[in-house]
């Protein structure tokens, strides 16, 4: 086993010095509230179609199902079970799953769906 390299210590006056502090001064006036244009009632899902439209879905997909069949072709996979191409409402519940697991953070992933820390949002998403 090589040895381990050792970090040369930095030397913290060639560090370049903080910039002050100087808040962001704007001359434009307004409400602070957000300025999207959904028609009520708003909801977070309403928020989330503007970024993700019905394309952006297709185009998430069709790449998803491609890039398994490019890893298959170069025996880059080792996937062991059959492959059935994903589809829209797989990856929506997917990214939804990703997200909730940013905000409901488990010690161990497999906490989301085990003994007593199983959350029940997890089992309302279970991919089939």
């Amino acid at each position: 086993m090589p040895p381990k390299s050792k970090k040369s210590p930095v030397n913290i006056d060639l560090l370049p010095s903080v910039p002050a502090y100087k808040p962001l001064e704007a001359d434009i006036e307004h409400d602070a509230r957000p300025l999207l244009s959904i028609p009520p009632p708003h909801s977070s899902l309403d928020a989330s179609h503007l970024s993700f439209t019905p394309d952006i879905w297709e185009t998430l997909k069709t790449n998803t199902n491609n890039y398994y069949r490019y890893k298959r072709q170069q025996n880059l996979t080792t996937q062991t079970r059959p492959w059935h191409d994903t589809t829209v409402s797989e990856l929506k519940i997917w990214i939804g799953l990703v997200l909730y697991m940013g905000v409901m953070v488990a010690p161990s992933i497999n906490d989301y769906w085990e003994g007593i820390t199983r959350q029940p949002t997890m089992d309302a998403m279970r991919l089939k």
